[in-house]
This record gives C-alpha cells, structure tokens and sequence, in this order.
C-alpha cells in the first residue's frame, strides 16, 4: 500500500470505531466503495484491537495518536479568542489544551475536535451535544462552560481550567480512600447530577476520570461529551429543543461504570448516571469496581448478571446503612434503584451526619461535664471584688450556656447527644438470608443492634404500601438484645419488601430490604377431557391437563350451589407432574368449578367445568 492508502485506512479505523459492531461492518462497506484492499485491512486491524478496545465509542491510544500523527499542532495558534499554549491530553473525542483568553487574561480548557472526525456527522454531533448540554449548567460541583465555537473548520469548546488531579490518580496513588472522604466525594457529585438532571441532562459516563478536584477539594464533574438532553416534563416549561437521540447500536460509557439498560442497548434516563455513581462510590471505598472482568464484555456481563461482593468484607467497621445505600444505587431494575440524585444525596448527607456523629459525641459529652464542674467551683469563690467581675461573667456565659443545652436537650439530636436517649436500632441481616416464601405467614429472625422492649416494626410492599407490626407479631428473646423474632403474612405478594424498627423512644432505623417469591410451585389447569359433560347425578372420570402437579395432590370442588368438596387419594389415578385422572360425582346440572392444590401449598386458579 502507498502513504494515502496507509492514512485512509487509519482514518477508516478511528471513525469505525464510534460504531458498535452491528452498524460498523455497513459502514466501512459503504465507504470503501468496493476497495477489497482497503476494507480487508481496516477488519484486520479492528479485529486485532478488539480485545483492548472498550467497544464503546474510546479509542485505543495507539489508534488515537495514529488519527493526530499527521496534525499539525495548534499550539501557538489563536483559535476565536484564544491563544493556545499547550497539549494538556487526547482522547477519542477530541484534543484538550491550555489556552488564555485575550480579553480577560484566564486560562481556559480549549476541547477541540479532530478534522479526521469531522468528516463524519456522528462524532460532530455529539460534540456539538456537548456544548449544548454544558453550557446551560451552572455549579460549583460542574466545570464550567466559557463559550463554543468555529473557526476555520476547527469546532472548539472553552471551558474552566482545573489545575488539579482527577478521582482516578487519587485512586491509584492510595488505593481507596478514607470512607468519610469518600462520602464527602459522593455527596458533591451527587449534587452536581442533581443540578443536571433538573435541567434534563442525563451525564452517561460518571467515572473517576470525569471527576477532578479543586485545591480547596471541590470535585467537578467533566466531559459532557456523551450527556443526552432528555425532555422536561411540565406545562410550564415546554421546550422546542428536540432530544438527542443516540443511533440504535451505539453505545456510550465506559464498561465497568456502565448501568444494565446502558449495556443492553436500552434507552437511557437520570436513573443510569445514580447506578453509575453507585459504581463510583463502591470503588472509592473499597478500591475495586464492584462488576469487574478481564475484558469490557466480561466486564459488561458482570453489570448484567454479576452481584458486587458485601461492602462489609472490605471495611474494619461494619456500617450497614452503607450497605443499604449501596445495594439501592446499584440495583439493577431502574424501577427500585434511587429514583433522584436529591434521594441519594438525603441518603449520604444522613449517612455522612452518622459517621460525624460517631466521632464527636464522646467529646461533647465530657465538654458538658467539665462545664458543670467550672460552674460549682465559681460559686463557692470568695476573691475579691475587682476580680469578681470575671467571676460574674464566667456565670452569665454558664447561664446561657445552660439555657442553651436546655433547648438543645428539647430536641431528639441534643437528646441523643447528651446521652438522654439511646442510639437508633440498626437491622445488620435477617434470617433467612435466602428469598422470602409469600404463601403463609412467615417467621423472620432479624439481628442487629439497640433494639430496645416495646419496639414496633414497619413493613413496606412492594407496591408502595405500608403497615406495623407489633404485639404477638413480635417476639422478643429473653436475655438477647441484638435479636428479634417476627412474624409475617405477605399475602402470597412477591416483590421487594423493607423493614424499619422503631424504638419506644421513637428511634428509626434505616429501611432494611428483602425478597419474597413463590417457593413452592403453583400448579396450573390448561384443559379437561371432556370438555362439557353430558350428565349429572352420578360418577364421571374427567382427564386434567395442566402443570407442576405435585404427588399427593387434592382437588377442590365448587359445585353450582356453592357448596365445597374435595378429590383426594383413590379419587386421583394416572397422575403425571402434567395430568391425572379424577373420580367427580356431579349430581347437579350446571358450572362447577375445580382447582388442583399441591402438597407443598401453591393452589391453581379455578377451571370452569359445565355439566348438562
């Protein structure tokens, strides 16, 4: 191949790459226009990188700096109202540099697109998506949006200069950070989606490279490159803008970070950027992503399928409202995952006051006693007068101080710290640990700690209900306080069930959530042979067709009366797992009705039988 047919298929590498593999293999065949050389050596080559590459729309370095060998460099070019001075980085999207703006002598981050991806609409659009979705948000947690613009077919976005390091040096200079730092983290970041989401923009790539930090500690959050304007809802604020619509087959994020429906092609809301800071907020505490794989499909089926090891086999100090808080952001149904950033971000701020609270009571506490004892000493003095003055003072402060604690101690934080009333009750696990059987009512061991006598226990349905339990429906063990037995009747409603308990003195503790589901197998009637029968008032054999007809099973019949028998052991012959034979006695014209009820308790919906 000569020079022009090596930078062709170069650049017939870099743009196939922001194709997903269903979508790249039609476009390389349209653009090689029938150049067998061409195309057989763009696959090779694709073929080759596939295993590094993270299929996802990032180029791998070495295809990425093949794309800009031939560049010439913009540093010392003006481009708008920027002189540029250095390369700051690369990456699939573009160039990042150092740049100052004449006018108002700052240093700006100057983003700006390669000519080889311009060429194609794909890459232009989402840059220009970018500007679009960043340049209306304003907060200190978000970079900065200065101006977008064109110049001599150089696309270009400036935007704050952070002269700092981002979440992932962080991470691989200590490994994971201190569990209240990476709380604080969250916490700003979570503040930050919040204000993109209530403008409508869904992130789409929260990761610790799209994190960086401030001198004071502030964390921004980066690169709205991939960020989707999704529609504002509301009478009040119908917008004309039309939302970007990602081509069907293309996928955008980064692996490890990524939500199911993200991985599974699906369309996208708010609710993919909380999975994802979920993902973030795990590997800061831990030092691991919690869905890992040695490649980015590994790595993909792991979000679908995989389950993150217990936060508490990482951490010294077991804290269960992590847990809670964890296993919420990164449930895998977007339906029972966080449903805002404001409710994870209540969620942090509360869990954040927790940890804060566990380190400083001890200390207030013996502030408070040393200041009764000041009090008594000052009012057994007998200086004289000119010192008094101090003396009168020392008790007027003491006096307001008082006045103080005592509206403090009114209120249930002051309580808790002066040691009036006990921490709140905390639920650690339940037993059993497998899903929950719906069908009768169910004893539960919960375990944990602070449980205290007379405690109430709320129940949460799945369908957003909520009941209490207490009385006999709660038995408390003699001589244990980290244990309580309970009983429940769900109904025979699968779904995702929470508990919360709740002490005399009105203490609460976080929700804790389990499954229940159908242990046993419920048996099913599909149809009967014969269909109608032609008689009444005496015995007749009825074939049952069906499913998961367990042995020893029994037969309820209604008859057109309304009156109830049963078919049980010489009446039932011939039984299979999918049919059986009944002795019926119908001695009354009309519809009777029939279900099949197994050993094990799981009953059959009622099937229809006419008699004539």
């Amino acid at each position: 191949m000569n020079a022009d047919q090596w930078q062709r298929v170069k650049e017939l590498c870099v743009a196939a790459l922001t194709f997903a593999p269903p979508k790249r293999e039609a476009y390389l065949t349209k653009e090689c226009n029938g150049d067998l050389r061409i195309l057989d050596e763009v696959r090779s080559l694709l073929a080759v990188q596939s295993k590094a590459s993270n299929c996802l729309g990032e180029l791998p370095r070495e295809f990425v700096a093949a794309a800009f060998e031939n560049d010439v460099s913009l540093v010392g070019r003006k481009i708008g109202n920027y002189d540029v001075q250095t390369l700051l980085g690369r990456g699939g999207m573009g160039e990042v540099y150092l740049a100052e703006d004449r006018d108002l002598r700052r240093k700006v981050a100057l983003k700006v697109l390669p000519e080889e991806l311009t060429r194609d609409t794909h890459p232009l659009q989402r840059f220009k998506q970018e500007a679009r979705a960043a340049s209306g948000l304003k907060h200190r947690n978000i970079i900065t949006i200065y101006s977008v613009g064109q110049e001599d077919g150089i696309y270009f976005i400036a935007a704050e200069y952070v002269n700092g390091l981002t979440l992932r040096q962080r991470l691989v200079s200590s490994g994971r950070l201190e569990l209240k730092d990476a709380i604080e983290i969250g916490m700003q970041v979570g503040s930050g989606l919040e204000a993109a989401h209530n403008a409508g923009i869904v992130h789409r790539d929260v990761k610790p490279e799209n994190i960086m930090f401030e001198s004071d500690g502030t964390a921004k959050l980066l690169d709205f490159g991939i960020a989707k304007l999704t529609e504002t809802l509301g009478p009040e604020n119908v917008s004309s803008t039309q939302p970007f619509k990602t081509e069907q087959g293309i996928i955008l994020g980064t692996p490890a970070y990524m939500s199911p429906e993200q991985a599974r092609h699906q369309s996208l809301d708010h609710r993919s950027d909380l999975f994802s800071l979920g993902v973030v907020l795990y590997e800061m505490i831990t030092g691991k992503v919690p869905f890992s794989g040695g490649t980015p499909y590994d790595q993909q089926a792991a979000v679908l399928v995989g389950e993150p090891t217990p936060i508490n086999q990482h951490l010294d100090k077991f804290v269960p409202e992590l847990q809670w808080v964890l296993s919420k952001a990164l449930t895998k149904e977007p339906g029972r995952r966080y449903q805002t950033a404001t409710d994870f971000l209540i969620d942090l701020q509360m869990l954040h006051q927790r940890l804060q609270d566990e380190d400083v009571v001890d200390d207030k506490k013996s502030d408070v006693t040393d200041a009764a004892s000041s009090r008594v000493t000052v009012i057994a003095d007998n200086r004289p007068l000119w010192k008094r003055r101090w003396t009168l003072t020392a008790i007027v402060m003491l006096l307001l101080v008082a006045v103080l604690a005592a509206a403090l101690i009114s209120t249930r934080a002051g309580q808790r710290l002066f040691g009036l009333i006990g921490p709140p009750p905390v639920i650690e696990s339940i037993v059993p640990t497998r899903p929950i059987d719906v069908i009768g009512n169910q004893p539960i061991e919960l375990r944990g700690r602070n449980f205290e006598d007379g405690l109430k226990l709320k129940i949460g349905f799945p369908n957003g209900g909520s009941g209490e339990l207490s009385g006999a429906q709660i038995q408390k063990q003699e001589g244990n306080s980290t244990t309580v037995n309970i009983l429940i009747d769900l109904n025979g409603n699968p779904g995702i069930y929470s508990l919360q308990l709740l002490n005399p003195d009105g203490q609460v503790s976080l929700p804790f959530t389990f499954e229940a589901r159908h242990e046993t197998q419920r048996p099913s009637i599909n149809w009967i042979e014969p269909a109608v029968v032609k008689k009444s008032g005496g015995e007749q054999v009825v074939a049952v067709y069906g499913s998961n007809f367990q042995q020893g099973i029994s037969v309820d019949v209604v008859q057109p009366n309304g009156e109830t028998s049963q078919l049980s052991g010489r009446q039932i012959a011939n039984q299979t797992p999918n049919s059986f034979h009944g002795l019926f006695f119908f001695y009354l014209p009309g519809k009777h009705s029939i279900r099949v009820i197994n050993p094990s308790g799981g009953k059959s919906e009622y099937y229809d039988i006419v008699v004539q």
